[in-house]
């Protein structure tokens, strides 16, 4: 948040650590812990927070809610940085106070102009992956990808990854502008990874196109996108 505030998430914990990043003796560093233990899925030990990011004085946690390898409802947690308390994003409905996603298995989280955009790498041995967009002050969520996308934007008729059991997976996203971003779309057979391809996406109008990749990256598997200052990916 600043040079004497922040938040350090972990995968095996249910407490986020409210930090003072300045600090020079360990015994300064944390100060304060925000339990996020309600939404350990029953019969795992942690809600599996991800990625978190900092907008409008809120701290947006992402968990992916695994049960073991099966993917359940994931979710991300919203949190009041004045109070340190969980805001109820739906109090009309009773139970978990967060925003559920429709894409399971949260592995990125990035905001851009009010936007949130969380991929999903879904289940491993299923096209369940996909993008979503949440609006940080209403907390709608709008599916960019879904299973269905896939089929439109990858044909695999004259390839060998065509086989059955091959799957596609959502691993990141990198935000340009309201009507430009970008995904990585991981093509696995089993858990190997044959290789990654790229999508630009219209968040406003959600049209989706196949990067046409340069020989440097094409049939590469590629672990994380960004765009820099000047607007490269």
């Amino acid at each position: 948040q600043n040079a004497t505030n922040g938040y350090l998430i972990r995968y095996g914990s249910t407490f986020v650590l409210q930090v003072d990043p300045s600090a020079v003796l360990e015994e300064k560093f944390v100060k304060a812990k925000i339990d996020l233990s309600a939404y350990t899925f029953p019969g795992s030990k942690y809600p599996r927070m991800v990625d978190a990011v900092i907008t409008d004085n809120k701290l947006f946690v992402a968990m992916q809610r695994l049960d073991g390898w099966a993917t359940q409802q994931a979710y991300i947690a919203v949190i009041d940085l004045d109070t340190n308390t969980e805001i109820d994003t739906n109090t009309q409905q009773d139970g978990l106070k967060g925003i559920p996603l429709n894409a399971t298995n949260t592995f990125t989280l990035v905001e851009h102009n009010g936007q949130l955009y969380a991929a999903g790498r879904g289940g491993y041995n299923s096209d369940t992956g996909g993008l979503d967009k949440i609006d940080a002050s209403t907390y709608a969520v709008t599916s960019l990808i879904d299973e269905n996308s896939f089929p439109q934007l990858i044909d695999f008729s004259d390839d060998d990854n065509s086989k059955n059991d091959s799957y596609y997976h959502v691993l990141d996203v990198a935000v340009v502008s309201d009507q430009l971003a970008y995904a990585a779309l991981n093509i696995e057979i089993g858990y190997a990874t044959i290789e990654t391809k790229l999508v630009m996406i219209n968040p406003t109008t959600k049209e989706l196109t196949l990067l046409s990749q340069p020989d440097a990256i094409n049939g590469k598997e590629i672990s994380d996108i960004n765009i820099d200052a000047n607007e490269r990916l």
